[in-house]
């Protein structure tokens, strides 16, 4: 007896964010630096870009902060009518869909072909238009490519503020303690940080 197995997928950055959730004058405010400081700002501004994908793959479910583009590539489409999830949600839009026909040639996904839910507290999915179901692929890796946009919008005013919040108090916490090890005990990060990416889980877990 055949056993139908889910679809594996990869995924590839395309176009990354265009600004991070915090610029470099929030972290100042956090650790109480003057604004007229210039010596760190490339360490914050790594600093920030780092936490950010960090606590991007962090959140249980995976998320994206500000609007990025993302390829996912399937080795075939899900059974029949099942929905495709994408990773680092909220899905803002789907901009193609391609794929290897059960002959090896090559076609697209007309977006009449399938329906598109975009709530803003939910991940999003896409699944075939009613009465509609996948269309068969070849047997390939790289059998359907969907590339997509993700985030919360292009703003990092749109980023919900409890991230923002554990992305200070984080990048916050490493300007203090740059060092691995030290003649002192180093602090642990605030428990707040969990709490406050907790809050934006949409109930996933692990």
């Amino acid at each position: 007896m055949h056993t139908y197995e889910a679809p594996r997928y990869f995924l590839k950055l395309i176009t990354g964010p265009t600004a991070e959730p915090v610029a470099a004058s929030d972290i100042k405010r956090q650790v109480n630096l003057p604004s007229s400081f210039t010596g760190d700002d490339t360490w914050i501004a790594d600093a920030i870009t780092g936490v950010r994908q960090m606590f991007e793959r962090r959140i249980p479910g995976g998320r994206a902060f500000i609007n990025q583009t993302w390829d996912l590539t399937l080795d075939k489409f899900p059974k029949g009518d099942d929905a495709i999830e994408f990773p680092y949600p909220p899905l803002v839009s789907i901009t193609s869909i391609a794929y290897y026909d059960a002959s090896g040639s090559t076609a697209s996904l007309a977006s009449s072909d399938y329906q598109t839910r975009l709530p803003t507290e939910q991940p999003g999915w896409i699944k075939p238009a009613v009465n509609k179901n996948w269309p068969s692929t070849q047997n390939r890796e790289d059998a359907v490519t969907i590339r997509y946009v993700a985030g919360y919008g292009s703003a990092a005013s749109n980023v919900p503020m409890p991230v923002r919040h554990a992305i200070k108090m984080q990048v916050a916490h490493l300007y203090e303690n740059r060092e691995a090890y030290a003649d002192k005990p180093l602090h642990e990060v605030p428990v707040a940080v969990d709490a406050l990416l907790g809050a934006v889980s949409w109930g996933y877990y692990g």
